[in-house]
């Protein structure tokens, strides 16, 4: 708590502080040895603040090689939901499925552009079931699940992704049955759907039922 009061102290007799670069600001006040390490950390720095404020706005998965880069903007020949799917769950998966082949975007909920938790965010609107915005929220949602073996469609899986943790994960893709999840990845990859054995089995930090 001091070293946050007396940064901010030091923050505001800096001149036009409010319009500077984030790095620039902060150097002017630390003038650290190492002044180009502040920029590493800004993007989760702004998505935790966002977190907290209720003004978050996406996943944090845009730097690329944390999350499966390939899979198919189609579903495989014969797919079918398993017979006691709850129509909502259908519905969901329905509306991501939909979404196969559109780009990645950080902050994108649609209808042209998604990330990861905006897209499973639509997905379970689009059912008429509200979830929150980031995947710092939504792993706080529904019902947990305890493991792989458990998954039904329409749960929620996270993975730490590019900037998150195994405690506040950055990344969430939608299960679908047959082994295989829907996400949308990270810039230059598009909504896509990537088997669960590999990066999900390996890399899933939580698990969670919305319905």
């Amino acid at each position: 708590m001091y070293a946050a009061s007396a940064f901010y102290a030091r923050l505001v007799q800096v001149v036009g502080w409010q319009t500077l670069p984030l790095t620039v600001a902060a150097q002017d006040v630390q003038h650290s040895g190492f002044p180009g390490a502040y920029a590493t950390w800004e993007s989760l720095a702004d998505a935790l603040v966002g977190t907290f404020s209720g003004t978050a706005t996406a996943c944090l998965t845009d730097d690329g090689g944390h999350v499966p880069a390939s899979g198919a903007t189609r579903l495989p020949a014969g797919f079918a939901l398993p017979p006691g799917t709850p129509a909502t769950v259908q519905t969901a998966i329905a509306y991501a499925v939909a979404q196969l082949g559109k780009p990645y975007l950080w902050g994108g909920t649609g209808p042209a552009a998604f990330d990861c938790s905006g897209l499973v965010m639509m997905a379970y609107r689009a059912a008429g079931i509200s979830i929150p915005r980031t995947t710092f929220q939504q792993v706080l949602v529904g019902t947990p699940v305890y493991g792989i073996s458990q998954l039904a469609p329409g749960d929620l899986l996270f993975s730490a992704g590019s900037e998150g943790t195994a405690s506040n994960p950055g990344h969430v893709g939608m299960y679908i049955g047959a082994g295989l999840v829907i996400e949308a990845p990270e810039t230059g990859e598009p909504v896509m759907i990537t088997p669960l054995a590999g990066y999900w089995q390996q890399n899933t930090v939580a698990i969670r039922r919305i319905v």
